[in-house]
């Protein structure tokens, strides 16, 4: 089956699942949830480096928000100087935009929009789909850990735990409700839609595991931010703080932002 195909059918499954309306056009080339195999590790080492990998990650992102932060607020120490390097680098980035002409890429016009937009915000904001995306897969090590790293033996249903995990993510994001699985009691069939949906993915995928089993080992999983819909970049910076990022600079930056852009009666 090809990947298109294979995205559609994943596509139709999930809203029947959640009885919600067409997809977003600009995403119906992208699955409603990773549906790739996780990467089992081959070795202990292996493991660690890419949770310190995920971690690094995590705290580099931090770092260019602390920089755009400290240029936003005025007690900041050191805010004069942040402030006089970010607009030197706005500016560089917007006069090499503009010098260079060249649209051909889709990657030439995320430069170009973000040139003109305010590269040193633009990076911040792209760095918090960044650091949100990598706070997910340092929850997936963390249960690989328990699974994997922390016994003496491999469980072989990882690979359903971790599909069923996220499309119980998916349905709980789009719905606002936690999906429940239960058994028909005219047979041996899923009796809800999430135990129905699961049941036909892992078909799909070619998963050979009890669907069941996965399905509620994943229900059980779910945390309250996970019963929130997932916010886009600017819905993020300038609205709703993201609960995943409490107690780092995300909120004062996202208030100074908004601060900023009043002040200039945007």
């Amino acid at each position: 089956m090809e990947e298109t195909e294979l995205i559609e059918r994943l596509h139709e499954i999930m809203e029947r699942c959640c009885k919600v309306p067409g997809r977003n056009r600009l995403a119906a080339h992208l699955p409603p949830f990773d549906y790739l195999k996780p990467n089992e590790h081959d070795s202990k080492s292996e493991f660690l480096a890419e949770k310190q990998m995920v971690s690094d990650g995590i705290e580099h992102c931090e770092a260019v928000f602390e920089f755009v932060k400290t240029g936003m607020i005025a007690e900041s120490e050191h805010h004069a100087l942040a402030k006089r390097l970010s607009k030197q680098v706005d500016t560089g980035c917007r006069e090499e935009a503009r010098v260079r002409q060249r649209v051909a890429t889709a990657t030439d016009v995320a430069r170009l929009n973000a040139a003109e937009a305010g590269a040193t915000f633009s990076a911040a904001a792209l760095c918090l789909d960044i650091a949100y995306q990598l706070s997910r897969r340092a929850q997936e090590l963390e249960q690989q850990e328990l699974a994997f790293w922390s016994g003496k033996s491999r469980p072989p249903n990882h690979h359903a735990r971790t599909i069923a995990l996220r499309a119980a993510r998916y349905v709980a994001r789009t719905t606002g409700k936690k999906p429940t699985v239960g058994k028909s009691s005219e047979g041996n069939h899923p009796s809800t839609d999430f135990g129905r949906a699961v049941e036909e993915v892992f078909a799909l995928l070619g998963i050979k595991s009890d669907f069941r089993r996965a399905a509620r080992w994943a229900v059980k999983q779910l945390r309250p931010e996970d019963l929130q819909p997932q916010q886009n970049t600017l819905a993020g910076l300038l609205s709703t703080p993201i609960e995943d990022f409490e107690n780092r600079p995300f909120n004062a930056l996202a208030q100074a932002y908004s601060a900023e852009s009043k002040a200039r009666g945007e």
